[in-house]
């Protein structure tokens, strides 16, 4: 199917507005349109609703998830209208 994709249980701010992303999108896992935690996933994404940015997310580990980090923050991304 198309369009399947996993929700990430996580919340930040837009690094372009500071307005507050939620509702994180990502296909690591089974997009089965379940809820996960960033643990389980490699990269995640979301678009602010506000300004347009998009933001992806790259989870680093060794054993544990050691860190969290925006490693794209686009500005102007078009929502195809």
């Amino acid at each position: 199917m198309m369009g399947m994709f996993d929700t990430v249980n996580y919340k930040d701010e837009c690094h372009n507005c500071g307005a507050e992303l939620e509702d994180f999108q990502s296909k690591d896992h089974y997009c089965l349109l379940n809820h996960v935690e960033p643990s389980q996933v490699d990269n995640f994404y979301v678009m602010c609703e506000e300004c347009k940015t998009w933001h992806d997310y790259q989870v680093h580990r060794e054993c544990i998830v050691k860190g969290i980090v925006c490693t794209t923050s686009r500005q102007g991304v078009k929502d195809g209208n």
